[in-house]
């Protein structure tokens, strides 16, 4: 996580925030959720293509579109300060194999 974004939305998740914060990151289409000091996980993207898929890194070019229920899905992580259980799930299914999506 040593990315210049990553450590700009840290000084600002602990400037307004309490140290918890949800990103979008457009050049690639994923949220990106910040906790406490230095820990954050990816999780996933707000927009899906025609077919309920993502396009993470914005590969296929195909027209995405913004998903209501996802948007959903960040903005209670953000306001019932989820994001640090979040993340450490995300942590939990990365070394299962499995995503955010599946849950």
């Amino acid at each position: 996580m040593a990315d210049s974004r990553t450590r700009t939305g840290l000084q600002h998740t602990r400037a307004c925030s309490n140290g918890n914060g949800a990103f979008l990151l457009l050049s690639n289409s994923i949220v990106l959720l910040l906790t406490g000091t230095n820990r954050g996980c990816m999780w996933g993207s707000c927009y899906i293509d025609a077919h309920g898929e993502e396009d993470i890194g914005l590969r296929r070019g195909r027209p995405l579109f913004l998903d209501a229920a996802r948007v959903e899905l960040v903005r209670r992580a953000v306001v019932q300060a989820n994001i640090p259980s979040i993340c450490q799930s995300a942590m939990q299914q990365l070394v299962s194999g499995r995503r955010w999506t599946e849950l």
